[in-house]
């Protein structure tokens, strides 16, 4: 039990070495990938409705008409309009969870779409921690052979996306 208790709180916090740490050690005890997956995406779902829901709090609570939120807003405004998906997905890779969250509620998109394009990010994310723990170096004969289909593979997947998802909303 204290073992998921570690281990949930640490998909909670999201930090690279940790969490391919801990995946390489439950992966080395026979623990089932599958239920680390499940576990790992009910945590994000959390962590990113948490997140929302603070920023829309911290929005309205103290930022509302605000220099800095006038600056948000301005700065930001293209990425509201057409690249928010590209901009939370890829965030979502290197960032964490509850600050794509907030980000998105002070830019006012609607939750679902930051709660999705935040899961897929975070999802690639997940896929590249586990590509960590196995090591590249196994996954392939030549390092930069490896490397480049992690490449194409996640801008295959953002093609993808551009054209059967963010397209649609």
């Amino acid at each position: 039990m204290q073992a998921w208790l570690g281990t949930t709180f640490i998909f909670l916090v999201q930090e690279t070495a940790s969490t391919t740490a801990r995946l390489a050690f439950l992966h080395g005890q026979g623990v089932n990938s599958w239920l680390l997956l499940i576990l790992f995406t009910l945590v994000t779902m959390a962590d990113i409705g948490l997140g929302f829901a603070a920023g829309r709090y911290l929005h309205s609570r103290f930022l509302h008409g605000s220099r800095f939120e006038r600056w948000v807003k301005r700065e930001a405004g293209f990425l509201k309009q057409h690249h928010w998906g590209y901009l939370l997905t890829l965030s979502g890779i290197v960032n964490f969870p509850y600050l794509n969250a907030v980000f998105g509620s002070w830019m006012d998109l609607p939750f679902w779409r930051v709660f999705l394009a935040t899961l897929v990010g975070d999802l690639i994310a997940y896929a590249l921690y586990w590509g960590f723990a196995l090591g590249i170096v196994q996954l392939s004969i030549n390092i930069y052979l490896g490397t480049a289909l992690v490449l194409i593979v996640v801008l295959g997947l953002m093609v993808l996306l551009r054209k059967y998802f963010f397209v649609r909303f």
